[in-house]
């Protein structure tokens, strides 16, 4: 997307937290961020308007990827809303999808790639680690539970 469409999209956010719109601003700037998410201007401004509203495990995952935007307790409270979750040692995989970046990391600054890499590395140790756990009796027991939703025509 050319520069000048990039800053009219924030720029229209900017003036719906003017006007008190802050909702409106989060969900335009999230929007923005789907196509857009190595936009750091947009993770800062999401950043502010979640702290503006007293979210600190918001505004520390739009803040966790950009250097002395989120303060460490809002990184702190988002890698807790992460970690408490039905399967804890998921922590970092969690963590990695929450911050909606979907674009080479390649694209990010040393900073936010650093972090990204970090992160890619614990989620796939995770991921290795319930892949070490899984027996052979837990692939029967899913197999059942599988065909006794299909049984009760869950599974259609």
């Amino acid at each position: 997307m050319p520069v000048k469409e990039s800053e009219d999209a924030i720029s229209r956010a900017v003036a719906d937290a003017s006007a008190n719109r802050r909702a409106e601003a989060r969900q335009r700037l999230k929007g923005y961020l789907v196509a857009h998410p190595e936009s750091m201007a947009a993770r800062k401004l999401l950043t502010e308007l979640y702290r503006a509203d007293q979210h600190p495990d918001e505004a520390g995952r739009w803040g966790y990827l950009l250097r002395d935007v989120a303060t460490p307790s809002e990184r702190a409270s988002y890698e807790r809303a992460c970690a408490h979750r039905m399967a804890p040692a998921w922590t970092y995989t969690y963590m990695r999808r929450g911050l909606h970046w979907a674009a080479p990391v390649e694209l990010a600054d040393d900073y936010a790639g650093a972090i990204l890499r970090e992160l890619d590395d614990r989620a796939e140790r995770e991921a290795a680690d319930f892949r070490r756990r899984i027996t052979p009796l837990h692939v029967r027991l899913a197999g059942r539970i599988a065909r006794w939703f299909s049984s009760l025509g869950w599974g259609d």
